[in-house]
């Protein structure tokens, strides 16, 4: 039996996501001031740290499945999707 979700009123899209699923990377804070993005992945991902890096700093290059770099721009807004890595 299959159900048509389009005429099931009761259906709620969030239900197609797996619970407790951690976040690894957050494109929708593209453009979106350093902090607020800081905040955002503390929130949806507690397992990770993030740091906010200005564009064109040195930062060591190794894979780090629990670090996000949110590099910004002088402005201190999000110029690159952050990433776990």
């Amino acid at each position: 039996m299959s159900i048509n979700v389009a005429l099931d009123p009761t259906f709620n899209p969030a239900s197609l996501v797996e619970p407790n699923v951690l976040m690894n990377c957050w494109p929708e804070l593209y453009g979106t001031s350093g902090e607020k993005a800081l905040a955002v992945i503390k929130r949806e991902n507690p397992m990770v740290q993030a740091f906010i890096v200005k564009k064109g700093t040195a930062v060591i290059l190794n894979y780090c499945c629990d670090r996000v770099w949110v590099w910004v721009d002088d402005s201190g807004v999000v110029d690159r999707v952050p990433t776990i890595g």
